[in-house]
């Protein structure tokens, strides 16, 4: 049995106990996202996270919204390509604090950019690429002519096309802030392990030293976590426990960067982009790059040294005008879940009894997945209508969950 240090059977009566609706366990943006909308329908819900809310690869997202048009025309993601198109909207709504009903007012969250580009050289590799580009985004997104872009590229080098897509940036630790804002009262700070639960027809029971929470129903949105304490809990169905697809994301320091928000296509002979770069701004005023696309998946297989070395290359032939030789350089490792069974066009939610697992594939997602999980829910147990987001106040006998910080960018 784990529990957080701190708390002890002499914190509350033996006999105490808690009930609720629904109980979460991930305190993620996908956990936060989907607390709230259980809220607001009425759920007696309370989250627990294991340590910091957004530490593990909610912190670590470069934040893109994404519409799923950095795809192309590839068949096989069309179906995500569709999951994906309508999210950029749902989530400028909330940002704009004007959200859909029962999503969250995220009107706080510091948004980096407005939308993100798609580009390219002029190789004649790079010309077929932007001819797909453009008939995958006909009538979704628009060519931008030099005069408009050239600001953003100041300095680099590059000589191309440019598409802009409907893909809002946000900043990750201002997400979490703003969702923990709304449900501060709600979230817990509680490693659970598969021998505390016990899971029944009726519903699942969670036992610590001195205090009981029942619960109609388990929600895993624990990433990682997720694996683990569905190998222990044993849904009688084979369930999909997902799978770690490593990153290894690179994070560039010049006190010259300009801002860019983009997918770089130049070269690229997959659908993934080669290189997707974010700008986040810093204490003493520059900004670092974020690297991810190809150059953070392929990257999980090389150690730090060649990781770096590789983003060098990478730049310089992609943006070949800037001194990226007198830039500063580091790595991180990010360890990133995702469901083994491919999804189709919606975050991934399975059930079993009063189990219910998942995850919401990418962040753009996060409302995709709450939705899926009141789905669920509805088809076996009903809000009051009664409750709404806080009332649950601070009953649990265990810390406040606080929000997690950034630690891959240097302050």
């Amino acid at each position: 049995m784990a529990y957080t240090a701190g708390v002890t059977a002499s914190n509350v009566s033996p006999s105490s106990s808690t009930e609720l609706d629904a109980l979460i366990i991930g305190g993620g943006v996908a956990g936060l996202w989907l607390l709230h909308k259980l809220t607001a329908r009425g759920y007696d819900a309370a989250l627990l996270s294991a340590g910091p809310l957004g530490e593990g690869q909610s912190l670590a997202a470069q934040g893109i919204i994404h519409s799923g048009l950095k795809y192309g025309q590839r068949t096989d993601r069309q179906a995500l390509r569709d999951g994906l198109k309508t999210m950029p909207d749902r989530w400028r709504a909330a940002l704009a604090g004007k959200p859909q009903p029962q999503d969250p007012d995220l009107m706080a969250v510091r948004v980096l950019s407005d939308g993100c580009y798609l580009f390219a050289g002029r190789s004649p590799l790079d010309r077929l690429r932007q001819r797909i580009a453009h008939r995958a985004l006909a009538g979704e997104a628009a060519r931008v002519e030099p005069s408009a872009w050239a600001a953003h590229f100041r300095g680099l080098g590059f000589a191309g096309e440019v598409v802009r897509l409907n893909e809002p940036v946000v900043d990750a630790r201002s997400l979490i802030d703003a969702l923990h804002a709304l449900l501060a009262s709600r979230c817990y700070q509680l490693r659970v392990e598969a021998d505390a639960l016990q899971i029944a027809a009726t519903g699942v029971e969670l036992t610590m030293p001195g205090h009981r929470i029942r619960a109609t129903r388990l929600i895993l949105a624990a990433g990682t976590g997720n694996a683990e304490l569905l190998t222990a809990l044993g849904p009688k169905t084979p369930p999909d426990r997902g799978v770690r697809r490593p990153l290894h994301q690179v994070v560039v320091h010049h006190p010259e960067l300009p801002p860019l928000y983009g997918h770089c296509l130049t070269g690229a002979r997959r659908a993934e982009p080669r290189l997707t770069i974010t700008s986040h701004p810093r204490g003493d005023g520059a900004s670092d790059w974020y690297l991810g696309g190809r150059l953070a998946t392929t990257g999980s297989e090389r150690d730090a040294a060649k990781q770096l070395a590789h983003a060098r290359r990478e730049l310089r032939a992609c943006l070949p005008g800037f001194p990226w030789d007198r830039a500063e350089f580091t790595s991180v490792r990010v360890d990133r879940a995702e469901p083994a069974q491919r999804p189709g066009s919606r975050a991934a939610v399975f059930d079993e009894g009063p189990l219910i697992w998942g995850w919401p594939v990418k962040l753009t997602l996060a409302p995709d997945f709450a939705d899926l999980v009141c789905e669920k829910l509805a088809a076996s147990t009903a809000g009051t209508g009664a409750r709404i987001p806080g009332e649950v106040g601070q009953r649990l006998p265990l810390p406040a969950a606080v929000a997690g910080q950034l630690t891959w960018q240097p302050s």
